[in-house]
């Protein structure tokens, strides 16, 4: 399948916009997916452990107008409005799994409340907000193809 050059332009520079997006709002991004707990908090074990968090979420945004595309090809998803179905698919799908996870962290923080009162600090690097973040992506493209997919299996019926 031969892709025009403003398709492949489009796709290298959304990816671009997203990672340096990522990568240079990600303490923000970061303070609001972070839930905030009474008596807890997180800290930094490795020394460049924000950087390489950070570095790795951009890589996952980057990725997702690539593995969009993909689908698009492989299913093959050509109306807009089909397509629009899609991207809203893939970023509910990768929403989801950043509320998955930040409620597994509060979950976690839950489990010492019963405790006598002390801070808890959960190592940041734990948090891995891009796994789930990738695995949303994954299950959004994996949830498009299969909706979006034409059907080419015709059953044999015989008469």
């Amino acid at each position: 399948m031969k892709y025009s050059k403003t398709a492949i332009l489009l796709i290298i520079l959304s990816s671009f916009i997203l990672f340096a997006f990522g990568f240079l709002e990600f303490d923000k991004i970061s303070d609001i997916l972070l839930p905030k707990i009474e008596g807890g908090g997180y800290q930094v074990v490795e020394v460049n452990g924000t950087f390489k968090m950070g570095f790795f979420f951009s890589i996952v945004l980057a990725l997702a107008p690539y593995l969009i595309h993909l689908t698009w090809v492989l299913s093959p998803i050509t109306a807009v409005n089909k397509k629009l179905i899609s991207i809203l698919i893939v970023f509910t799908c990768m929403t989801l799994a950043i509320i998955v996870r930040r409620e597994m962290i509060i979950l976690y923080f839950a489990q010492f409340t019963k405790m006598p009162p002390s801070i808890i600090n959960m190592p940041i690097d734990k948090v891995k907000y891009h796994y789930y973040l990738f695995a949303g992506l994954c299950i959004g493209c994996v949830i498009s193809y299969f909706i979006f997919r034409k059907n080419n299996y015709k059953p044999h019926v015989s008469s």
